[in-house]
């Protein structure tokens, strides 16, 4: 069985006679309130420091062994506290525990070393962290632009496109007296076909270019808007199979007024 060791003495810097008292009671409250904070924690070790004078600091610590129980642990320091010399600095080692109260700090070498990681820690922290946040942001506000000039330029040509479209719906629209002149006032001489949607009419422009009319009927039930979206399409549609489309009339007049008019 090991025996209870002494194993260091610190008598410098020296302590004033009237103030040894005062060291020895602030050093008995200090390892007493550290023993059961030890005695509690997963790691079995800890450690403290504060002012002793205006100049001086002390550093405390306690350690037992990993397998002891926390009552174990409480116990075999107050052991150990209990056998601290009335010096300026006493380490007391045992089996299961040791102690140390003094006015040098053992660990100051490693404190300020891990506090050093711990800079060097934060500073890759941050220097990975502002460029990542500074290049997502970039990126973030490229897409944002990216996306409202895209938005514009398609506004821009969606709205061409249609200026471009009524342009070409007012070039391919006759007026109704041309055509009834045309078509002999769409005489039943000129008719040449009946479909469901209305009449077929042959007849001759004043140039000469002999042409085929479609009159719409009342009953097709076709909106004026509807009727020139049909014609714009036709218009656009190339084909040597199909008829090209020359033009469209909408005549607005008395009871006739639901009548469309296209030519082709």
């Amino acid at each position: 069985m090991l025996l209870n060791r002494i194993v260091g003495y610190n008598d410098v810097p020296t302590i004033p006679s009237n103030g040894i008292q005062a060291f020895l009671d602030e050093r008995n409250k200090t390892m007493n309130d550290l023993a059961p904070l030890v005695s509690n924690s997963s790691m079995k070790y800890g450690n403290k420091t504060g002012d002793v004078t205006s100049s001086l600091k002390y550093y405390a610590m306690a350690q037992c062994t990993p397998d002891l129980t926390s009552d174990d642990c409480n116990q075999c320091l107050s052991n150990g506290i209990s056998q601290l010399q009335t010096r300026i600095g006493t380490w007391v080692l045992l089996p299961s525990c040791n102690v140390r109260f003094d006015l040098t700090v053992m660990n100051e070498t490693a404190t300020t070393i891990h506090e050093g990681k711990r800079k060097n820690t934060a500073k890759v922290i941050i220097a990975i962290v502002i460029p990542v946040v500074v290049i997502s942001a970039v990126i973030l506000a490229l897409g944002i632009c990216y996306k409202i000039k895209k938005s514009k330029k398609y506004n821009t040509l969606h709205a061409r496109s249609a200026s471009q479209d009524f342009a070409m719906i007012e070039s391919l629209q006759y007026d109704v007296a041309t055509l009834q002149l045309a078509t002999n006032n769409f005489s039943d001489e000129n008719k040449v076909g009946e479909g469901g949607f209305g009449g077929v009419y042959k007849g001759i422009m004043p140039d000469g270019q002999e042409i085929a009319v479609k009159r719409l009927s009342k009953g097709s039930y076709q909106g004026e808007e509807e009727f020139k979206n049909e014609v714009l399409l036709v218009a656009k549609l190339q084909h040597r199979n199909l008829v090209r489309l020359l033009g469209f009339c909408l005549n607005w007049r008395g009871d006739d007024s639901s009548v469309r008019i296209r030519c082709q």
